[in-house]
């Protein structure tokens, strides 16, 4: 039997059956799927760190990301709600192409067997099918606290359309350039579209923000406008600024890359200066529009006097 084969979900353990429509029900009601709020929050901190592959990788941490929801801690929620129980629960985690999917095994003792248990959005689903590409040795509420989001991108939102999703992600570093990477430092939100059908996900739209460290500290006093609140207002007047260097770039499923150059105002970024279905681009520049904030908070919080810190 593979992971993929279809499982009658009344065949399995009642207590196992319970507790993942118990968690399937809460995932199916919270208002936005992602870590969104959580780089929002004042309780956000941000760290270097010193990976000798990425020099200066960019660390976020805060407590209150294990309370939100993404497929690492829909996993942790309903895999701990099963070790309370007793059963033996593993974590798993399968590559993507700018992200990962995560997701957790149940031994089932009436089916002797592991089974796979994904309650996100665009699965929804008892053995989903997933290829493993590695296993968390060790899970607790302080592992979902801190992260970085250097080499993987970390979603902040998602939205489903017919037949696909539309999800956010956030990612961020120090330049590699050895002799700039405590001047500079990249910010990005792109999107992704993710077809629940046939199980395929493409990248769409991508805004990058090149920050000017020196720059940015330069003004930070004088900056009038809140990142959260006026998210809009403040990049445009960090644009002008010359602290910030902003390119949208459209990427579709050939991974032709085509970038539209700099952005003198983000409110100028429109469906019409992309290739493509404009219903598409429309929807996906929405969602890039909703999470503006999240672009705007790190930038204001991104300095090359962060503290460092060391993951395990």
């Amino acid at each position: 039997m593979t992971k993929s084969d279809i499982i009658d979900i009344d065949s399995i353990d009642p207590r196992i059956k319970a507790i993942f429509e118990e968690y399937l029900g809460e995932a199916r009601l919270v208002d936005n799927f992602g870590l969104r709020d959580g780089f929002l929050s004042e309780s956000l901190k941000l760290y270097k760190n010193p990976d000798p592959d990425i020099p200066y990788g960019l660390i976020c941490a805060n407590p209150e990301f294990p309370d939100l929801w993404d497929c690492a801690r829909a996993a942790f929620k309903l895999g701990s709600a099963l070790e309370e129980l007793e059963y033996d629960v593993e974590y798993y985690w399968v590559k993507k192409s700018t992200s990962i999917q995560n997701y957790c095994e149940v031994f089932d003792k009436t089916l002797d067997e592991w089974i796979q248990l994904d309650i996100t959005p665009w699965y929804e689903k008892i053995n989903p099918g997933h290829v493993a590409s590695g296993r968390y040795p060790m899970v607790n509420r302080e592992s979902y606290e801190l992260f970085e989001i250097t080499k993987i991108s970390v979603m902040t939102s998602v939205k489903k359309y017919p037949e696909r999703f539309v999800e956010v992600y956030v990612g961020a570093e120090f330049y590699k350039k050895e002799q700039d990477r405590d001047k500079f430092a990249t910010v990005q939100i792109h999107t992704q579209e993710s077809n629940h059908i046939l199980g395929d996900s493409t990248d769409i739209l991508l805004i990058r923000a090149d920050v000017n460290l020196a720059r940015m500290d330069s003004i930070r006093h004088k900056i009038k406008y809140n990142p959260v609140e006026e998210p809009e207002k403040f990049l445009n007047y960090l644009i002008a600024e010359k602290a910030i260097f902003v390119h949208s770039i459209y990427v579709p499923s050939s991974f032709n890359h085509q970038i539209t150059g700099h952005v003198a105002n983000i409110n100028d970024l429109n469906s019409t200066i992309f290739e493509g279905d404009p219903t598409h681009i429309t929807q996906n520049l929405n969602e890039l529009k909703e999470n503006y904030c999240v672009l705007a908070n790190l930038i204001m919080k991104i300095s090359p006097d962060l503290e460092t810190l060391h993951l395990m």
